[in-house]
């Protein structure tokens, strides 16, 4: 009898895993090659060549932090820390790639203009970092917040916070995970996306 009465919570615990993870794609990570014909150091490479890395980075992984686009370049080139240099020069290329229109800055993040973010399952990210909370781009955040809170006719910010951190692969909510999703609602709600009424978000 006992087993009768386990079998269909197991079911129906898988059936609510599967649906949390719904909302939410893997977030899929760039791998960028250096082109061989380039031989020398990341920081003599031409700018055309980088811009052109940039944008491939951003295409995939966009919106992402500028810095976490600086760690793919030089990746890309084997190196195992940024100096000041290759920060100087892939940030020129970031720039040259926002001037030209191919990619689209907003603070410190990229996307590819026009581009609508889909929330992503960092769980299994190689980029452990990017599951920092300051690697988080808002944007996304507030798509899930929004995908969540329709979903569920309203949602309390202590919801919020779980269900879209558990929903972005993050385990533990850091209190910097908690303020930075925190500051996505009280954006939302000042831009009127949200109202709050008696600690209901719709």
């Amino acid at each position: 009898e006992q087993l009768d009465i386990e079998a269909p919570y197991v079911e129906r615990e898988t059936v609510t895993d599967k649906e949390d993870a719904a909302g939410f794609a893997p977030y899929e990570e760039v791998t960028l090659m250096r082109p061989s014909h380039l031989t020398g150091e990341l920081h003599e490479a031409p700018q055309g060549a980088l811009t052109e890395l940039v944008v491939q980075a951003v295409q995939v992984e966009g919106p992402v932090h500028r810095d976490h686009v600086i760690t793919r370049m030089r990746e890309a080139w084997g190196l195992k820390r940024a100096g000041g240099r290759i920060e100087d020069v892939v940030g020129r290329s970031i720039d040259v790639a926002v001037t030209m229109g191919r990619i689209s800055r907003t603070g410190e993040f990229l996307s590819t203009p026009n581009h609508i973010p889909v929330p992503r399952d960092r769980s299994g990210v190689n980029a452990i970092a990017l599951r920092r909370a300051d690697m988080l781009p808002p944007a996304e955040i507030e798509v899930a917040t929004l995908q969540l809170i329709e979903r569920s006719f309203g949602a309390t910010r202590e919801q919020v916070v779980q269900a879209v951190s558990r929903g972005f692969g993050i385990r533990n909510t850091s209190s910097q995970i908690r303020s930075v999703l925190e500051h996505a609602v009280d954006s939302m709600i000042a831009r009127r996306q949200l109202k709050e009424i008696s600690g209901v978000l719709t």
